[in-house]
């Protein structure tokens, strides 16, 4: 139920900043994380229309998964280990679509195939194990295409 809240927090959120983005408008914000003498950490984070859409068409999937685990997966005892690899895969997302750095952007590309492994691997049976194998497989020659 928490993360129901959260999305919808975070939907409305995507809709003021779009509103705004119609406009014309895009919109940088700056994060300082870490403050130490003359050394700081910061996120720099950018949000115009295409992002936001994107975005807000992911965040719209990543809620039907949700909603299908909670009625489909109620009784498996591991289905916080799949919320788990599920909300890393839409933070690898959003690596991929907010940040402008090279680094970040290679983080999140990383983060989308090791996590598409891991909903691949969730159920550990002997039949997935050729599924699991295309997964990587195809992800390492995405890297080198």
């Amino acid at each position: 139920m928490l993360i129901v809240v959260i999305m919808l927090i975070f939907i409305s959120l995507l809709w003021v900043l779009s509103q705004i983005m119609f406009l014309g408008y895009e919109v940088c914000l700056e994060l300082e994380v870490l403050n130490c003498s003359s050394n700081k950490i910061s996120f720099f984070i950018i949000f115009d229309l295409i992002r936001l859409f994107f975005f807000s068409t992911v965040s719209l999937i990543a809620g039907r998964v949700f909603l299908f685990r909670s009625r489909y997966m109620g009784g498996d005892s591991f289905s916080n280990r799949f919320t788990g690899i599920v909300v890393a895969f839409i933070v690898s997302i959003a690596l991929l679509i907010f940040r402008p750095n090279l680094i970040r952007l290679l983080l999140g590309w990383d983060g989308l195939g090791v996590t598409s492994y891991l909903l691949v691997n969730y159920y550990r049976r002997e039949k997935r194990f050729n599924a699991r194998m295309l997964t990587a497989i195809t992800n390492r020659l995405g890297d080198v295409v």
